[in-house]
Formats: C-alpha cells, structure tokens, sequence
C-alpha cells in the first residue's frame, strides 16, 4: 500500500490545505516496479509555500522490496531496520525483507567477528574511524566486527585500568564496529571518531570528546556526567541525569532534553550550543558566538 501525504504552509489553515491539494506528483506500477518520481509540479501562479510530499509504502511482512539505486535512495528519509547494525546505504543492490521487527537484509554479506581478552579496565580511549557502542553488563567483553583488512587497522592495548583503542590508517568500505560490555565505566575519551553509543551506566561518568563530525549518544539515568567537548561534535544525552556540567568549545552541540537534568553547569564557548531541560538550577556561562537554550524554568545562575 503507498500512501501519499502532502504538506503545506499558509496564511491559514484553509490556504494551507488548498495550496496541497494542488501539487501535482507521480507514481504508477509497472509491473513489480513502483515508480515515484523525485519532483512535483506547481500550477502556473501557484504560490510556493514550501510544499512537502511524503510517500509512506507499507509492506505486508514476508514480502521482499529492493531500492534502485540511481535516485531511489536519495528519496528515503525513514527506515525501519531489523538489525540497526547493518548499514542500509552501503548495500546498494540488496534485497530486503519485511518482517516483525522491520526490513531485514536477504543478501548482504555477514560481518566478520574477533572477540578480544580484556578486563578489569574502566577508562577507554578511542583514537581513529570507529563505531563504538559500550554497554553496561556484569562481565567484559570486548568485540570488533567488520571486514577482516580494516580490523587488522586496529590496535588495542591496556595499561591498568585504560583501554587505549586507535586506528592509524583510514577505514575503507563498510565500517568498523567495536562493542564493548563494562560492569563499571568512568572515562571514556574519543577523538574523531564516528558515532559513539554509550547505554546502561548510572554513576558519575566523564567523556571527552575531541574532533569534528560525530556524535555520542549517551542513555540511561547517569547520576552525575561530566562532559568536555572540543569541535564540531555533538552529545546527546537521553535520559534522567542528577547533575550535569559540561564544557564547550570549537563548535560543540549539547541536547540534554529527553527527559532532562535536575542541575547543569554549563560553559559554552566559540560558536557552541546547549540545548537543555533543567528542572532545579542552571548556572551558565557562555560568550557571544554561543547559545544555551533552556526549558524547565530553573534557578539561573551567570557566571
């Protein structure tokens, strides 16, 4: 079943709801192909009203979809994935298969598996091109996952409680996860990275993240968190934090509004931005180029 949204701005609702419903758009089945084309038209003098048309395509579960490749792809803003592990845009000429959980991959290629001998560490440090996700769990484990060349471009080692982790020469292909369960984490340190997951931990932890480009997504109720961030990256925190502070610089993004914090400390500085929910009290400091956004109606505190 395709379903067709199309929306409008407008004066009002009902010029809103008349400019719509004049945007013309195509979509046939030829055979088992559905054809979407990536324009629509506007009639002559028709006012242009950032006019959006959404295609919703609702497969039965069992039934197999395959993209084209050539502009298919640059159409699709939402999917739903069985295994989030796989990346969807880096198998091109894949089939796909609905099913419970979402689309499913048919023929893509297994990634390729090394479990690792390291424990009693708590601090990690990742230098170098990585998807990382780091879990709270009663034993260690360590694992990477990937093309069996880019795994040999990582090295690990440890020095007491640090796990150092780098990759000197640039990742090729698909990319290179590493999955790390921790009872106990208090540091972790990531220096241009790619996307950084972090769930499961409710004591006072720090991160560092340096270097542009990625993002760290840090869940679950952390009691105290303390971030330094350095560069165009961005952390999100999701989930109830007791108190937060925070330091930025060079361009960082902070959003701490799902469900928020009791209490921040926030410095933002050259060009960063903190989006925040703080319920009890915020004390702030920030110069010119920077914004920190609040909700919550806190205790504001200047620095």
């Amino acid at each position: 079943e395709l379903v067709r949204e199309v929306r409008s701005r407008g004066e009002n609702d009902a010029e809103a709801t008349e400019l719509a419903g004049k945007v013309t758009t195509e979509a046939s089945l030829q055979g088992n192909q559905l054809k979407i084309s990536p324009y629509y038209e506007l009639t002559k003098g028709q006012k242009w009203r950032v006019q959006e048309v959404n295609y919703i395509l609702k497969v039965p579960e069992g039934k197999f979809v395959k993209f084209n490749s050539d502009n298919g792809w640059s159409m699709l803003r939402d999917l739903r994935l069985a295994n989030e592990e796989i990346n969807f845009w880096e198998n091109p000429n894949s089939l796909w298969k609905m099913t419970a959980d979402g689309l499913a991959c048919a023929n893509c290629p297994e990634e390729e598996k090394s479990g690792l001998s390291f424990e009693d560490f708590h601090t990690v440090n990742i230098n170098g091109q990585l998807k990382v996700t780091i879990e709270q769990g009663s034993e260690y484990q360590v694992e990477l996952r990937g093309e069996e060349n880019n795994r040999k471009k990582v090295t690990m080692n440890q020095t007491d409680g640090l796990l150092s982790i780098n990759t000197d020469s640039e990742i090729s292909g698909s990319p290179v996860r590493l999955f790390l369960t921790v009872p106990v984490l208090k540091t972790v340190i990531t220096n241009a990275t790619d996307d950084v997951q972090i769930k499961g931990f409710t004591e006072p932890l720090q991160v560092n993240a340096t270097g542009d480009g990625y993002e760290v997504k840090i869940y679950g109720d952390v009691s105290n968190l303390n971030l330094i961030q350095t560069g165009e990256n961005k952390i999100d925190v999701i989930g109830n934090c007791g108190l937060l502070e925070a330091q930025l610089n060079g361009g960082a993004r902070l959003e701490a509004e799902k469900p928020g914090v009791r209490e921040a400390i926030i410095t933002a500085l050259t060009g960063s931005r903190a989006d925040l929910l703080v319920r009890e009290k915020l004390t702030r400091k920030k110069d010119d180029s920077s914004r920190i956004r609040t909700k919550g109606n806190p205790q504001v505190v200047e620095q």
